[in-house]
């Protein structure tokens, strides 16, 4: 939290920790910071025609998207039959093994 804020709230502050009820409009207000970076995509030809390019992809990314998850869930399962009966294996369940997957093809 900034200094000065601090110094605002000093009163609401108990044991050197400001009260969470004053404190969440402030982060509230934080979100709306986003909106003055989007408002500046208008200014950019070139982000306006990146976010062209994304939407004419949408079907691609997609497709793409759907295989990767394919491969995610057939090589976890697969290394976890391969690896659960194996003592000290990281390997406890499907998910952990689909894990290990997603680390592995997003690392290749």
């Amino acid at each position: 939290m900034p200094f000065y804020l601090e110094l605002s709230l000093g009163g609401f502050m108990r044991n050197g920790v400001v009260n969470n009820n004053i404190i969440m409009p402030f982060k509230i207000l934080r979100i709306f910071r986003i909106t003055r970076v989007l408002k500046l995509i208008r200014h950019s030809g070139r982000l306006i025609l990146m976010i062209q390019v994304l939407l004419d992809c949408v079907y691609e990314l997609a497709m793409l998207l759907v295989i990767w998850l394919m491969g995610v869930f057939i090589f976890g399962t697969v290394m976890f039959y391969i690896e659960h009966e194996q003592p000290d294996t990281k390997f406890i369940s499907i998910m952990h093994s689909c894990w290990w997957s997603v680390v592995s093809m997003s690392t290749v």
